[in-house]
């Protein structure tokens, strides 16, 4: 039917245009052919895709639903602030945690406490509730927020001509970090009522567990009624034991959605552990357990949702204001910003954030902020970008917890342990540090990273030289194939000096606008920049970095820099057009053997016709 369309429509433009295509010789068919070939080749999938789209927004109200309510994440997707996955294709693992505590946010996935360096204690508790309406055909979405360390979730279900979508919003809380939160909200814009099950995974092994009585704590004028667990497990191959209590509210098993309106469940859930020696008696902490995982409930639940719900989120920004970033390469395996950003959530989801929490004494606060100006020897070594063992892939709990001991053992051995411990403000200090090599020695910062790595531009934001001071490191190719290094101050509690390799030329004094400094090669190797805040520390600092021989670093090689921009060596042009070449290649082949063609076989044809005809007369 549709080739049966395409013929008339051609056949009435033919006409409309009052054009005969006999007229057109066999050159003039071959340039339309190619015309309509090329069109077909670049913009055919683009027409396609978009054909296949607005099909997918205007016929399935599911897919129309998951775009509405995923569609305000696309600023932060796009700036790799956050990790978009569809049903059950994704590439990373949607995980939440704050150093204490943690799951992954699908159901049936078990609550992972912190034994050693990471959350790698899986206790048989299933913490995340479901909203389910049976029978009905439905569609998942998921974003996972880095830079707010919120897990969202939407579901959405056929429900008569519409949908109902469900959405899901899961954080352990970064300042109160006893505690994870869900908030449930169904969405009902239809005509029809709707019955929607909660389902709640609990405990998933009743013999491990004790549960205790029921207690009601009242907020905002409501009473909820709590139930608490209160379990003893062996951990694996240690002659310990953790002993952990949970109080979680109960819920009704079904909830009615009226027409045209809306449902909201906030579900607050206290954990609160230990780890004990094995001989130790549990009968001695159980009732000081569940009352600290009760006392943990009661002080989220008294405050407003939103003031909650915006600490953790301001800890997060507070815990990222130190950063790192890439330009994006298209080379095939090359390390980009989302790759970046999953790696330092998922390692900062494992630690704490002491400094951020809301119950910690003054006196520790003094201490943490003195243990984070520590950063003597941070990072030590060659930078980490190049380190393959450290961007493997997340797309598991497993691999989550594997890499990110990886990272954090890395960090303590290479100078760093220091910062590891102050909390996740110092692991994010020392991850950036370690991108480029950077390090903290006697007196001043030093810029390790060989210049052949710049390749690729490079941000390095808000590095902390002491609580006073932030310094920015810029790299960037320029034009001509070389790399230069903008440095700034983002704040300064004095005057801070800088210097390129070697030190030769006089120190710098940098400033809140970018100083422009070369990258420099020396022989033997040596830092491309330092930065310190003791001027006559780098006057005298030439005197001790000896080099033979010092030059401006050369140009990259442009194959390597269109590599990185375009995914191949070739620049901008890309494969599509080389295919496209070579198509007509093989049409201005079969041209010209059809020219060849008619002048030998078709023009003896053409002398037989003219000697019948003049034999007539």
């Amino acid at each position: 039917m549709g080739l049966d369309m395409v013929l008339d429509t051609l056949q009435r433009s033919w006409t409309r245009l009052n054009l005969d295509p006999k007229r057109f010789s066999g050159r003039k068919f071959t340039i339309g052919v190619l015309i309509f070939l090329g069109f077909i080749l670049y913009l055919g999938p683009v027409i396609l895709n978009s054909a296949r789209q607005t099909h997918r927004n205007i016929f399935n109200p599911l897919d129309r639903c998951l775009r509405d309510r995923t569609d305000p994440f696309n600023p932060d997707i796009s700036t790799n602030d956050a990790i978009y996955s569809f049903e059950d294709h994704n590439d990373y693992v949607s995980f939440i945690g704050n150093g204490y505590l943690g799951f992954e946010t699908k159901y049936n996935s078990n609550l992972y406490v912190r034994i050693n360096r990471t959350l790698s204690f899986s206790v048989p508790y299933k913490p995340v509730l479901k909203a389910v309406l049976p029978e009905r055909s439905f569609e998942r979405a998921s974003v996972l927020h880095l830079k707010d360390g919120i897990a969202n979730t939407v579901e959405c279900f056929s429900h008569g001509r519409g949908s109902i979508d469900v959405v899901y919003q899961l954080y352990a809380h970064r300042t109160m970090p006893s505690v994870f939160i869900q908030t449930i909200q169904v969405t009902n814009p239809t005509t029809e009522e709707a019955s929607v099950n909660v389902e709640n995974g609990g405990e998933s092994d009743s013999k491990s567990w004790q549960l205790d009585e029921e207690v009601s704590l009242t907020s905002d004028g409501e009473t909820m009624n709590y139930r608490t667990l209160f379990g003893v497990f062996d951990l694996n191959n240690q002659k310990k034991k953790l002993i952990i209590a949970i109080a979680s509210p109960k819920l009704p098993k079904k909830v009615s959605v009226k027409p045209h309106s809306s449902l909201t469940l906030h579900v607050v859930t206290g954990v609160f552990y230990g780890i004990f020696r094995s001989s130790s008696s549990s009968s001695n902490q159980k009732e000081e357990f569940v009352k600290q995982a009760l006392t943990a409930v009661a002080n989220v639940v008294s405050e407003d949702v939103a003031a909650i719900r915006s600490s953790h989120i301001s800890a997060w920004h507070q815990i990222w204001s130190t950063g790192f970033s890439v330009s994006y390469s298209k080379a095939e395996g090359a390390l980009n910003g989302q790759q970046i950003n999953a790696t330092m959530y998922y390692t900062l989801s494992q630690v704490r954030a002491p400094l951020h929490e809301a119950f910690i004494k003054e006196s520790q606060r003094t201490a943490l902020h003195t243990q984070l100006e520590y950063t003597e020897g941070c990072f030590s070594g060659h930078h980490t970008l190049q380190a393959p063992k450290l961007w493997t892939k997340l797309k598991t709990l497993d691999d989550v917890q594997y890499l990110t001991n990886l990272w954090l053992l890395t960090l303590e051995k290479r100078g760093c342990d220091k910062l590891v411990k102050s909390g996740a403000d110092g692991v994010v200090l020392a991850m950036v540090l370690s991108f480029g090599g950077l390090k903290f020695s006697d007196q001043h910062l030093e810029f390790n990273t060989h210049p052949s790595d710049f390749h690729r531009d490079h941000y390095f934001r808000r590095i902390s030289y002491g609580n006073s001071t932030h310094v920015n490191i810029t790299v960037s190719v320029m034009p001509d194939n070389r790399a230069a290094i903008y440095v700034a101050l983002d704040r300064s509690d004095g005057h801070y000096y800088a210097c390129d390799a070697g030190c030769l030329d006089p120190p710098v004094e940098l400033k809140n606008e970018p100083v422009q400094f070369p990258v420099k090669l020396t022989d033997p190797l040596t830092s491309v920049l330092y930065i310190t805040s003791d001027k006559v520390h780098m006057e005298e600092l030439k005197h001790a970095i000896h080099v033979r021989e010092i030059n401006e670093a050369p140009a990259h090689e442009q194959h390597v820099i269109a590599l990185h921009k375009h995914g191949n060596q070739w620049g901008w042009i890309p494969t599509l057009f080389w295919a496209t070449v070579f198509l007509f290649i093989i049409l201005f082949h079969l041209f010209l053997f059809r020219i060849i063609y008619q002048e030998y076989c078709g023009g003896q044809n053409q002398d037989r016709i003219r000697s019948r005809k003049f034999s007539d007369f």
